[in-house]
């Protein structure tokens, strides 16, 4: 398979400025949040290689210790000194042997399914550093369309096949006028007008082309400002893209280390930026938290609530949420406490702290 090239469908009309800049909008995001989402399963899919072959050694090295304390013990009869211990520790390291074969299987199990995920969205596993430059290319050039398109709206450039058309539909329009003139329906005074309004509408559409419809005098005025303005819409969208990546980035990682369904990983991004437009908080660190909390063992049916609580602990205790949600966890692991317990600890915790 070749190197992917990520095709980008963007349009945009001048001549519906508002409502067509409102549609580009929606239609970039729409292009970044796919490629965002391409490119956080790539970077997903290479840790989870990283992580299966950390595993894969981890199991041969307990795989040998386990042979190895087998063999010893089947040296040793059963009233030999140590035996007990070293049965013992054998059968310990054979637990262990089960539960790292176990965590090896799940993700080989986790590589397959996104590795079907991702071909099925075109993707080429077998090379993922073609993808992501294909895919950085792909976000570049959104960014790149989106910066353009935007600068066009603020200073009213029109392009040339929209100019084109313009200027025929005014020829036409006069060319009506023309015809009327010599059947004797209107006098030649007003086809004179007419051919001074077409002479007048042509140049501004020409002057819009090329970007000079307004005066050199009020070009200068206004100069700082429709830049500033035409800057601001696109660091909106870039904006946008990064938060966009870094959110799936974020949701992917949370389903490397949990069962949550497809639907379920629905419900918690919609759970995830209701509660960051809430409270305040960037929607990229709550996930990071999110991840953390898993991370540390609390059932996945709980792990919003703790999220939330730590959210909620963080602003009041002025600290971040990742720091919240650790002492919170831990609190909750040390004294095996209900997570319906956890606002009640917070409170103790920053009433103790002020």
């Amino acid at each position: 398979m070749g190197n992917q090239i990520y095709t980008i469908d963007l349009d945009y009309d001048s001549r519906k400025a508002d409502a067509s800049l409102s549609a580009f909008r929606a239609r970039v995001i729409t292009q970044l949040t796919d490629l965002a989402s391409k490119q956080s399963k790539i970077e997903l899919f290479k840790d989870l290689q990283g992580d299966t072959k950390k595993a894969d050694e981890a199991l041969q090295r307990i795989k040998k210790n386990s042979e190895d304390l087998h063999a010893t013990l089947a040296k040793l009869g059963k009233d030999d000194v140590g035996f007990k211990q070293l049965s013992a520790q054998t059968k310990l390291v054979d637990k262990e042997f089960k539960a790292a074969e176990r965590s090896a299987n799940a993700l080989a199990d986790r590589i397959k399914l996104l590795d079907v995920d991702l071909k099925k969205a075109g993707v080429d596993t077998g090379n993922l550093t073609a993808e992501q430059l294909a895919l950085a290319a792909a976000l570049g050039k959104v960014q790149a369309a989106a910066s353009v398109q935007t600068a066009r709206s603020v200073l009213g450039v029109t392009g040339a096949n929209e100019a084109q058309a313009q200027i025929l539909k005014l020829t036409q329009a006069y060319n009506v006028l023309h015809a009327a003139e010599k059947a004797g329906t209107i006098s030649s005074n007003e086809l004179a007008v007419a051919k001074a309004a077409l002479n007048v509408k042509i140049r501004e559409v020409q002057a819009s082309m090329d970007g000079a419809s307004r005066s050199s005098a009020n070009l200068s005025t206004n100069l700082i400002a429709i830049s500033a303005s035409s800057f601001a819409i696109g660091t909106q969208l870039v904006t946008a893209a990064k938060a966009a990546i870094a959110f799936e980035q974020g949701i992917a990682r949370i389903s490397s280390i949990s069962n949550f369904t497809v639907s379920q990983l629905e419900t918690l991004k919609r759970q995830v930026l209701e509660l960051t437009q809430r409270i305040g908080i960037d929607a990229p660190t709550a996930l990071a938290a999110l991840y953390e909390i898993l991370s540390a063992g609390i059932p996945e049916q709980n792990a919003f609530k703790v999220l939330e609580s730590s959210s909620k602990a963080a602003i009041a205790g002025v600290t971040d949420i990742n720091t919240a949600a650790k002492i919170g966890v831990a609190v909750l692991n040390s004294y095996g406490l209900q997570v319906s317990q956890l606002d009640s600890v917070y409170d103790k915790l920053f009433v103790t702290v002020r």
